[in-house]
């Protein structure tokens, strides 16, 4: 029993050697075939789950980039449910205790309830129940990955023996592991050196750089065992990489996709200029799922940048369509190719890059010559001694030579002879200071023998290889000399003109806004030469607010309308500050293309004579007035003079107590104020008959002393001021006394509370000048300007006809003189009037007769073409004891004198009268009746009466209006 006890135990043992050799043989057999890891590992996986009765077996990997994780590469009988759980879930040893102390100790470690053992791993807890165990694979003295067994049954325990047989199967396969990453390695790092040094090869022997990436694409799929490979390159028009270059691509639209920075594999690798890798691209959080990514179905990737010069110039990257971790290796294998594919790119810039600098200098070549030969301006090269080595056809045409004819000369032999000297020292500037250009204008003799003037620049270039010589650019300028020689002459001319006129000259540049002045602004306006700015603002500053905007605007307009001639007429302000009435003419000066370049123009200063025109006007229009006046002088005093003669005889017929008597003194005093009035008209009119004698202007104010006191009251003071010796003048006192009266009664009523009156006589020049002061308001410069203007008055109604300094003007004009008045608001006024002076005495003034006439006796011839007038005169003459002979016309005048046969004492006629006037009636009764007296009378203005031949020396007129007592004293007096 014994026996057999110990036969049966030794038979157990044997079959268990068996067991074990067996398995140890089916591991050994899966790992010597040439097969890849992942099946080589299925098969152990495989081999294992039959010899322990596993239900599922899984062979694991250490993670290159975590120490303490492992990876499922392979499995056996993975139930269906759980394949994609077992393919996406690592393990941590850091995680489990129990793995940790397989993994230190090196030692299998297993459990009856994996979900329920708090030290195994946590990711099993997803599966259902089950026992485990866990066999570490070790290579040396390094634990490379495990074997994990399970049982979809929990209790499950293990023996000693099983233990030992995993340990020996999991030793197996961690050497066997480690013999192949050994010929692994060896074989890739072959395949590795093939593969670069076919890239070398490449990029060495292509400058095409398409070929050569192509070609680094492919290689870069092989060398990583990758589904595919792909290289991208910056786009040239945005910030985007474009993937040019693609190997075993299956989506179609990659030559419109661009990737931005910082998107996906490739752009984190552009953006960070490090490598990238993922396992799954689907399941990794840093990237976004695209299009693309899911119609390529990349799932493992592996990007490395490009780089040429430290800057990242590219992204190379190869993909798996299943998840995968690329290593370390396999990162610096692609690394290696990409700094290949950063050389292909560098050298292919470079190749571009000189392609291009030779094209360009090519083109530029071909430009030169272009513009050397096609050149307006002459291009000359000259040697060391000024011998010409290249001339350029523009040479060639401007001076009539051909190239052959000036290669070999020297520039000397053609030079004007006047010119020489400037050549010579222009040639030894040019030696002395090379690179700089030296520049002249000289003349050159052509081949008709002629000469033309050209402007040169020479530079001295003989040290520059590309060049050895000195090069002269010139250009002909005969046309311009000549112009500039007209332009000088013509300035000259223009200067002198401009001298030669009192107008300011100017021109205005339209472009650039300066102008220019003559001397004439400064001695037109009064400014020195420092204070003329050559602005336009200056000019258009000094333009009357009143006038600025019309000229302004009317000056823009003819500018920007394309008009040419310009005028206006405003006020310009004087360097004092007054203002020039001025009239400015300017002419616009436009381009080639029209545009408005230039104006020049003239300004006048029209202040005097605007003056005079406006004088002008003012006495064109006081003489209309005054021909008005005249012209209804003679009916007007006609009329007159039978009112107050019949109502001045009424009233000698009267009794001092007849109640008539009052009537009939109203239409004598009516009557009187009527022929005032008309003394007043004819003197504003200038056309009253004067009687002047040579007075002393001083004995007429000091006889009208005491009434101006009388006429201006208390509250103003009169003060008078007479000049030594002053003058004499021819004038009629009595008008002279109006104008006093009327100046000194205006300066009153301009003083209603007080004030000064002054009354001043001075010799100034030829002239006695009278001038009239007063303290008074002063004339606002609107009224001054109508202050002469007949009834035109300031005074509220019933206070003035607006006839006095209308009379005073009339008066002064008519006595040869001027009047002009200074007066500002609230300073006062002054009335100027300058007399001419005469050298006489003054003549003493016959007295005239007083009281009432005595009775005469004679015959008077009486010529009166008025009835009215006629008979009163008649009455008057009559009553006064007179044989009067009547008749209404000269015609009849003259038969009158033939009948009557006694003698004629005195002939009282008309002047304007029909048929003939009374001077030529009073000629043709003298030549028959010689000796006898004449006496004019009329109601005609002075003008009218000396057209008639009246006034001279010695007549004796008496004006219309005359009252009995002015007839009877006249006649008196001529019969005497």
């Amino acid at each position: 029993m014994a026996t057999a006890s110990s036969d049966k135990r030794d038979f157990v043992q044997f079959i268990g050697r068996l067991k074990e050799t067996q398995t140890l043989l089916a591991v050994a057999q899966a790992l010597s075939l040439r097969l890849e890891a992942s099946e080589a590992m299925r098969r152990v996986a495989r081999e294992v789950a039959l010899a322990f009765g596993a239900d599922m077996v899984g062979a694991y990997a250490r993670d290159p980039a975590a120490v303490d994780a492992l990876l499922p590469i392979a499995g056996y009988h993975v139930p269906a449910r759980l394949r994609d759980w077992y393919r996406r879930t690592p393990f941590s040893v850091a995680d489990s205790p129990a793995i940790e102390a397989a993994w230190r100790r090196r030692a299998p470690v297993w459990t009856s309830s994996a979900i329920d053992d708090a030290d195994w791993i946590p990711a099993v807890r997803a599966l259902p129940p089950h026992s485990a165990l866990f066999a570490p694979t070790v290579a040396g003295q390094e634990v490379v990955g495990g074997l994990f067994l399970v049982w979809w049954s929990t209790g499950r325990a293990f023996a000693e023996q099983e233990l030992g047989l995993v340990a020996g199967v999991a030793s197996q396969v961690g050497l066997a592991l480690e013999n192949r990453a050994l010929v692994r390695e060896t074989s890739e790092r072959l395949l590795e050196a093939e593969i670069v040094a076919d890239v070398a090869k490449s990029v060495t022997t292509s400058l095409d750089l398409d070929t050569v990436l192509a070609r680094v694409v492919e290689r870069a799929r092989e060398l990583c065992r990758a589904d595919l490979a792909f290289l991208g390159l910056p786009d040239p028009g945005g910030d985007a990489l474009v993937l040019r270059h693609r190997a075993g691509a299956r989506f179609e639209d990659y030559d419109t996709l661009r990737l931005e920075r910082g998107r996906g594999v490739v752009g984190a690798v552009w953006t960070s200029g490090e490598a990238v890798r993922t396992a799954d691209r689907l399941d990794d959080p840093r990237f976004a799922v695209d299009d693309a990514v899911r119609a390529e179905g990349l799932r493992g990737m592996l990007g490395v940048p490009i780089r040429s010069g430290g800057t990242v110039v590219g992204v190379l990257a190869v993909a798996m369509r299943v998840p995968r971790r690329f290593t370390d290796a396999e990162q610096r294998a692609l690394g290696r190719v990409a700094e290949h594919a950063a050389i292909a790119i560098h050298n292919a810039r470079l190749f571009a890059a000189e392609r291009a600098s030779r094209a360009e200098a090519e083109a530029a070549g071909r430009r030169f010559r272009a513009l050397i030969e096609n050149s307006e301006d002459g291009i000359m090269l000259r040697d060391a001694l000024g011998r010409v080595e290249y001339a350029s056809p523009a040479v060639c045409r401007m001076l009539g030579y051909d190239s052959d004819d000036l290669l070999g000369r020297t520039g000397r032999s053609l030079i004007h002879p006047e010119d020489v000297a400037v050549g010579d020292a222009l040639f030894a500037r040019v030696l002395a200071e090379p690179n700089t250009p030296q520049r002249a204008h000289i003349r050159y003799r052509t081949k008709d023998g002629g000469y033309r003037w050209f402007e040169g620049a020479s530079t001295n270039l003989l040290h520059e290889p590309g060049v050895r010589a000195i090069v002269t650019n010139s250009r002909d300028i005969t046309e311009r000399k000549t112009a500039e020689e007209a332009l000088r002459a013509s300035e000259t001319r223009y200067r002198t003109a401009a001298r030669a006129t009192s107008d300011a000259i100017w021109e205005w540049d339209l472009l650039g806004g300066g102008v220019e002045w003559n001397e004439g602004v400064q001695t037109l306006f009064g400014y020195a030469a420092a204070d003329v700015a050559p602005t336009s603002a200056w000019w258009i500053e000094r333009i009357h607010p009143e006038d600025h905007a019309r000229v302004v605007s009317g000056l823009r307009a003819v500018i920007d309308g394309g008009g040419e001639i310009w005028s206006d007429e405003f006020r310009f302000r004087r360097a004092d500050g007054s203002w020039a009435d001025v009239m400015d003419r300017g002419y616009v000066v436009h381009d080639a293309a029209g545009r408005p370049v230039r104006m020049i123009g003239a300004m006048a200063n029209v202040t005097e004579p605007r003056r005079l025109e406006a004088e002008l006007r003012q006495s064109q229009k006081m003489e209309a007035v005054g021909r008005l006046a005249g012209g209804i002088a003679h009916d007007f005093n006609n009329l007159l003079t039978v009112i107050s003669g019949r109502s001045e005889l009424l009233l000698v017929r009267l009794r001092a107590d007849d109640p008539m008597r009052r009537d009939v003194e109203l239409i004598k005093r009516v009557g009187e104020r009527a022929a005032t009035l008309t003394r007043q008209l004819l003197a504003f009119s200038r056309k009253q008959v004067l009687q002047t004698r040579v007075v002393a202007l001083e004995a007429i104010i000091a006889d009208l002393e005491p009434m101006l006191q009388r006429l201006i009251g208390e509250n103003i003071e009169l003060v008078t001021a007479v000049a030594p010796e002053v003058g004499r003048i021819m004038a009629d006192p009595a008008q002279i006394e109006q104008v006093v009266l009327n100046l000194v009664v205006n300066a009153r009523d301009a003083m209603p509370a007080g004030g000064r009156v002054t009354i001043e006589l001075a010799d100034e020049d030829a002239q006695v000048v009278l001038a009239v002061k007063d303290s008074g308001s002063g004339i606002p410069p609107e009224v001054q300007a109508r202050i002469f203007e007949p009834f035109f008055t300031t005074k509220e109604a019933g206070k003035g006809t607006g006839l006095g300094l209308a009379m005073v003007y009339g008066i002064v004009k008519q006595h040869g003189g001027s009047i002009t008045v200074e007066s500002a608001p609230g300073q006062g006024t002054t009335f100027r009037v300058c007399l001419p002076r005469v050298d006489a005495l003054p003549e003493v003034e016959a007295e005239e007769a007083t009281g009432r006439p005595a009775r005469g006796s004679g015959t008077i011839l009486l010529v009166e073409d008025e009835n009215e007038v006629r008979d009163l005169a008649r009455e008057i003459l009559t009553g006064a004891g007179f044989e009067v002979l009547e008749a209404a016309t000269p015609g009849e005048g003259l038969r009158a004198a033939e009948r009557h046969p006694g003698g004629i004492d005195l002939i009282v006629t008309d002047v304007v009268m029909p048929e003939m006037s009374g001077r030529e009636l009073a000629a043709q009764l003298l030549e028959r009746r010689p000796g006898t007296k004449v006496l004019y009378i009329s109601g005609y203005s002075e003008d009218a009466i000396e057209q008639h031949g009246v006034l001279d020396p010695g007549t004796t007129l008496l004006a219309k209006p005359f009252t009995p007592d002015d007839l009877r004293r006249t006649v008196a007096t001529l019969l005497e």
